[in-house]
């Protein structure tokens, strides 16, 4: 296996829940069957990881140093809503 491939495949270990077996089928299906799609999805996922950050009153993400909640004023009359990660922020009602 060529030394490029065992890094497409490492890098997609990193995703919860992604094993060995998972990412291997991952990395051939992009090679094999979405040179396009793989191209696109890294593309979109380094312009996020370079442009998504945290909000600075509520911890959820954002393209701004506050969100949209924080921003329009209306978080001032109610009680934040602080989460320990984004995920956990999910799950509960917005």
């Amino acid at each position: 296996m060529s030394t490029l491939l065992e890094q497409r495949i490492e890098s997609l270990r990193v995703l919860p829940g992604v094993g060995q077996k998972t990412a291997q089928r991952m990395a051939y299906h992009l090679l094999d069957r979405e040179r396009d799609g793989g191209k696109r999805l890294a593309g979109v996922l380094a312009e996020a990881l370079d442009h998504i950050g945290h909000c600075a009153q509520c911890r959820d993400f954002t393209e701004s140093e506050i969100c949209a909640l924080g921003a329009s004023g209306t978080s001032d009359r109610q009680p934040r809503r602080l989460v320990e990660s984004p995920l956990a922020g999910l799950t509960t009602e917005r």
